[in-house]
Formats: C-alpha cells, structure tokens, sequence
C-alpha cells in the first residue's frame, strides 16, 4: 500500500465527517427560512450556530470529555436531526406566539404594489453578495493556510495554495466595494 493511499484515506474520511456534522447546520436552516414565512434572518443564524455548537461538542468536546464516539452514521443523524429540531421548535414558537415576520409582511406588501422588492442596486449588479462570495473564498483560503502550516508534508505547496485563495478572496471583497 502506498503512504499517499493512507494519507488520503484520512482526508476523505475527515471531509466526509466534516460534512456530516456541518452540512444539515449550513444549509438547512436557510432552506428552511425559504419557504416560511415566520422565520428570521435572526431565528436562522441563531439556529445555525446553535446547531454547529451542539454537533460541534458531539464531534470534538464529548469523545474526551464523556467518552462518547459517534459513528459517522450517528454523526449524519446527529449533523441533521438536530438544525431540523431546532427549526421545527422556532417554527412552532414563532406559531403559537402569534408572531409575525416584519421583514415578509413588507416583501409581500411591496409584491402586491409592483415596487422594487430588492435593495440592491437598480443596475442589476450585487455588490454584497459578490462581498458575501468574496469573504467565504478568503476563509476558505485562511483555512488552507492553517492546514499548510500544520501540514507535516507538502506544507509548502499547501501554505502556497492557502495564500492565493486568500489573496483572491480579497481581491473580489476589494472588487466589490460599494
């Protein structure tokens, strides 16, 4: 077996529990918020770290800490059930509460009156969002840097590639500067 075989095996492996604990908090909770109408920007970032802490502490904190592994099927489960339990409880407070969406109410009613519904600019560009892609590319490209740096091989070309996603993840923040 070549040493580059094990090495990827433990990449994939880390990749694929990386996702299982974070893919359910990162994206369900936004998808969620796309077809209710009571959910917040608010109610879904807060659902979104709470459930990356809790999975978070399942993964790194409670195997020293309580000695509790979870299988990578546990932590798919885990990686799921809880954003979905999350967003179902803030569903049902917000329902029973009687709350209503500020934010929806005024997308609807500005719908209704045919106005502009998006505050970004008339030409058609969108700057923030281009800043949004430009911030996640530039973390991306910090977390290749650390992983260079504490790489025991290839660290080099690691560190190297962790400073040009870097770099251009700025250069689309500086690009889309309003």
């Amino acid at each position: 077996m070549c040493p580059h075989d094990r090495l990827l095996g433990g990449v994939v492996n880390f990749v694929l529990s990386l996702a299982a604990v974070t893919g359910g908090a990162m994206f369900l909770p936004p998808l969620w918020t796309i077809f209710s109408k009571k959910q917040t920007g608010t109610s879904m970032l807060s659902v979104t770290i709470l459930s990356l802490s809790i999975t978070g502490f399942f993964k790194f904190i409670a195997p020293q800490l309580i000695d509790l592994t979870l299988s990578r099927s546990m932590e798919m489960i885990v990686g799921v059930s809880v954003p979905m339990t999350l967003m179902l409880l803030s569903e049902c407070y917000f329902y029973f509460s009687k709350q209503s969406n500020s934010s929806y109410e005024m997308y609807i009613e500005k719908m209704n009156v045919g106005e502009n519904v998006y505050d970004d600019a008339s030409d058609g560009s969108n700057k923030k969002g281009g800043r949004v892609i430009g911030i996640g590319v530039g973390l991306t490209g910090v977390m290749i840097l650390v992983l260079g740096i504490i790489a025991a091989h290839g660290a080099l070309i690691v560190t190297a590639m962790g400073v040009v996603v870097s770099l251009l993840g700025a250069f689309i923040v500086f690009k889309n500067k309003e």
